[in-house]
C-alpha cells in the first residue's frame, strides 16, 4: 500500500520515521470515526441549550422528531464528550414528618447546663 499523496510505501515510510505500520494504520482509522456524526454534535448542543434539564433520552426523542435518525447510545455518548449531561438531584429519604396532628413535648433538658 502506498501513501497517499506519495509513491513511497507505507513500510519504508514508517521505518524512516521509527514508527510501526500499525501505529501509522491506527492514526489512519481514528481521523474518520466521528465524522459522520459531526452535524449530530452540532444539533445535540444547540438542543441541550434550549432545554437544559433534557437527559440523552429525551434529546434523542427530540432528534427524531426534527428527522434525525441516530442511536440513543451515541447520543449519550456524544453528550459525555461534551460535557452535557444533565444534573441529576440526589434521591435522599425523607425521615421526619413535622406536619401531624401528635402532641409536641417541651424539651427539658435544654436549660440544663
Amino acid at each position: 500500500m502506498m501513501i497517499k499523496d506519495a509513491e513511497i510505501p507505507v513500510t519504508k515510510a514508517c521505518s524512516g520515521l521509527g514508527m510501526g505500520r500499525s501505529s501509522y494504520y491506527k492514526i489512519q482509522g481514528t481521523k474518520k470515526a466521528d465524522e459522520p456524526y459531526f452535524d449530530a454534535r452540532g444539533i445535540i448542543q444547540n438542543i441541550a441549550l434550549e432545554y437544559p434539564f433534557y437527559g440523552y433520552r429525551r434529546i434523542t426523542a427530540e432528534m427524531h422528531r426534527r428527522g434525525q435518525s441516530i442511536n440513543h447510545k451515541k447520543v449519550l455518548s456524544i453528550m459525555r464528550n461534551d460535557n452535557l449531561l444533565c444534573i441529576r438531584k440526589k434521591f435522599r429519604i425523607i425521615t421526619t414528618d413535622s406536619n401531624h396532628n401528635l402532641p409536641v413535648f417541651q424539651n427539658l433538658i435544654k436549660d440544663i447546663e
